[in-house]
């Protein structure tokens, strides 16, 4: 096949090498993948989708989901549908989180290695996974993930830590070892993440990993991380180009989920639960890229953050024609105090959301009374 459109290129006046075709082969069949289960698609996941299929044409994008299908008028778009099987039904019989919060939000977000395993059966190609609140810079280096020699690629942000912000996923067999390795994790501890599943996967022994580096060493608050960690993150930076945002930058730059407390978020609040303290970074924003770079301490060169989590879910961010006005000025104020900011609108839809919860568990608690008084 690579012989044959060599042999086309030439005939065109096209003297690509062997490398380079394989390359260019590489970034038209990379697919991007997102995935969303157990709730309706929030509008921000429609939004960075749309904005996926306008900046990335060369690469396929699919959403696998488990609700009523919905399509995007584009060649490049690819709805799966993936329902709850064995393997996702025990993990929630195994799993003790409050299965009330956010339908189900512990479990669906663990369930998401089935999905991706099954993804990688029927699709059996290297693939990015992208969180739904996770935004790619338009220079993301696809064809240099798919050149690395790795089998699974994504974030490591703390000791017990890490994150599918973006996980590189090489072939089914990863796709599958991360799926049965999550099961076996959740019979190990039953009150398990998918971050926490993510860390301890980086240690098997039956894949060749290393972690997408989200910041130059220098930034990083813990001085003792151990030396091939270490050794690995300064390598990440060689090997891409850049960095990728794991937890940190996004919910710094951005705020956090205004959701988790009432409709309240913190602006430049640095997580101390990670590694890296992003008051550390030398942060600037360019008229030639939309995203931020960071400045090498040593060298003086601009290192761009080919992504961003967005854990504010501010639609404006998953927009390109509104994102880089607030980027630049997230940016630009960076090493300002912290400041904390209210969203009436999700005030409103959190108050409502806990009455609900509590209303469904009193009305469970009368009717238990009850059949018990009966069965008296």
């Amino acid at each position: 096949m690579v012989k044959k459109l060599l042999s086309i290129l030439k005939t065109i006046g096209c003297n690509l090498g062997y490398k380079e075709v394989i390359l260019l082969m590489y970034d038209m069949q990379m697919n991007v993948v997102f995935v969303h289960l157990g709730a309706s698609i929030p509008q921000y996941l429609l939004l960075n989708i749309k904005r996926s299929l306008l900046l990335f044409p060369n690469n396929h994008i699919y959403l696998i989901t488990d609700q009523v299908k919905f399509y995007f008028n584009s060649p490049n778009f690819t709805l799966v549908t993936y329902l709850p099987g064995k393997d996702w039904k025990t993990l929630d019989a195994l799993l003790a989180h409050d299965k009330t919060f956010r339908n189900n939000f512990w479990v669906n977000s663990t369930a998401r290695f089935f999905a991706l395993a099954y993804f990688a059966k029927k699709f059996p190609s290297p693939f990015l996974h992208v969180e739904s609140d996770v935004i790619l810079s338009n220079d993301f280096p696809f064809s240099k993930l798919l050149d690395s020699k790795f089998d699974v690629m994504y974030p490591i942000v703390s000791d017990t830590n890490a994150i599918a912000s973006c996980l590189y996923i090489k072939n089914s067999f990863v796709a599958n070892l991360l799926a049965s390795f999550s099961l076996a994790e959740a019979r190990k501890n039953v009150y398990t993440t998918d971050m926490y599943i993510l860390r301890n996967f980086a240690s098997h022994r039956d894949i060749c990993f290393t972690p997408l580096s989200t910041a130059p060493i220098a930034a990083y608050a813990k001085s003792n991380l151990v030396k091939d960690l270490s050794n690995a993150i300064e390598q990440s930076i060689l090997n891409f180009g850049g960095t990728f945002d794991g937890f940190d930058l996004g919910r710094y730059l951005f705020g956090d989920d205004p959701r988790n407390n009432r409709g309240f978020s913190k602006l430049r609040d640095n997580d101390t639960r990670t590694y890296l303290n992003v008051r550390n970074l030398g942060l600037v924003s360019t008229n030639v890229r939309d995203f931020p770079s960071i400045v090498d301490h040593d060298t003086g060169q601009l290192i761009p953050v080919y992504s961003l989590h967005i854990h504010s879910k501010n639609r404006k961010l998953f927009e390109t024609s509104k994102q880089r006005k607030i980027i630049h000025k997230a940016v630009k104020n960076y090493k300002r105090k912290i400041v904390i900011t209210f969203n009436f609108r999700i005030f409103l839809m959190s108050c409502f959301y806990a009455f609900r919860r509590r209303a469904r568990k009193y009305s469970s608690e009368i009717r238990a009374s009850w059949v018990a008084r009966i069965l008296d």
